[in-house]
């Protein structure tokens, strides 16, 4: 019997999760929030060379074979979704910078845009 232990065996993380989970949930978190970050920052100045050559390499990411190993949801998606958010922000706005209201107890948006949820595998 092959009985191979890779050390993280019995070891949880936060909410019951493997370690290496909530490492590659973190990742992906953070690629979301500079994504935003980016988009923002473009839409302000539009010739901020750095935050658009930021947002190519994180389309990059998502496009990614690794997003697929660290994640069982389709970054296109995930993506599709960020675009759409910036468009309905830019949108609702009539072209300028809104910074969204944020309801302090949970810390959550209030400015329209549904949080992203994929339930598509890679």
């Amino acid at each position: 019997m092959n009985n191979q232990n890779n050390g993280t065996e019995g070891v949880k993380g936060a909410i019951g999760k493997p370690p290496w989970e909530n490492l590659a949930n973190a990742i992906i978190l953070q690629a979301v929030e500079d994504y935003r970050k980016c988009r923002r920052r473009v839409r302000r100045w539009p010739d901020q060379k750095e935050a658009q050559a930021m947002i190519r390499e994180i389309e990059k990411f998502f496009h990614s074979r690794w997003f697929c190993q660290l994640a069982d949801v389709d970054g296109i998606k995930i993506l599709e979704q960020l675009k759409k958010e910036g468009e309905a922000l830019t949108t609702a706005s009539g072209g300028r910078l809104v910074r969204a209201e944020v309801n302090r107890n949970k810390r959550a948006p209030l400015c329209g845009v549904a949080p992203i949820e994929v339930a598509e595998a890679c």
